[in-house]
């Protein structure tokens, strides 16, 4: 008897109708289907890299207007980026490379992972983190370009300051990259009192100007 069912199911299932193509996205989501870009999105994503790149322009971005208060290299902005307390009206020095190293930090997780993700101990970090030749050379061994090469948004340009050999730098991130050489930066530091966070543009090659450092490894 048992044969004669499995017999029937068999010619029962010859008899439909089949198809040509396999069944449908619809059809195997229960009718909804979902966007390319959807899609997209599931099976890729940032590097890590990437990542921190974009948080870190972004992290720039939300410090636009912001500066000293009180005097030069001074108020509660300034003691933030370089983690000095409260010093109200205290010189604390120059903070481009404290404002660039604060929002490196904002995006790594904290000093102690900043300076883990570089490769350094934290002791050095917290002394490099406060100059600009310092800081762009902690991170040459990510990947570095002569001032004459077009950056990309997220390095940091370097100028140097003062006389020939002096220990003196600016340090600026790069939030932009135009034609014609052209690329814009957000200034920590620049101009006289009260300086604020402000973006500029520049040209490739002009005076002062050294050169661009990644901020995150390069991808394997």
């Amino acid at each position: 008897m048992w044969a004669l069912r499995f017999l029937g199911w068999i010619g029962r299932l010859l008899a439909r109708p089949q198809s040509d193509s396999a069944p449908s996205l619809s059809t195997l989501t229960g009718g909804s289907r979902p966007a390319v870009a959807e899609l997209s999105v599931v099976s890729s994503g940032p590097s890590r890299s990437q990542f921190i790149i974009r948080k870190f322009l972004m992290t720039v971005e939300k410090q636009k207007g912001q500066g000293e208060v009180g005097g030069n290299n001074a108020g509660p902005y300034v003691s933030k980026l370089k983690r000095a307390g409260v010093k109200p009206g205290v010189d604390l020095g120059a903070w481009c490379a404290s404002g660039t190293s604060w929002c490196l930090e904002q995006c790594l997780g904290g000093p102690e992972k900043t300076a883990a993700y570089y490769g350094v101990s934290l002791a050095k970090w917290n002394k490099r983190r406060h100059g600009a030749k310092a800081l762009f050379s902690m991170l040459k061994p990510l990947g570095h370009t002569g001032p004459n090469q077009e950056p990309q948004p997220g390095m940091l340009a370097l100028w140097h300051r003062g006389k020939a050999g002096s220990w003196q730098g600016h340090i600026s991130p790069v939030i932009a990259v135009h034609a014609n050489g052209q690329f814009s930066v957000m200034h920590f530091n620049r101009g006289g009192y009260p300086a604020i966070v402000h973006e500029s543009r520049h040209c490739l090659g002009e005076g002062g100007l050294l050169g661009f450092v990644n901020i995150a490894k390069p991808e394997k």
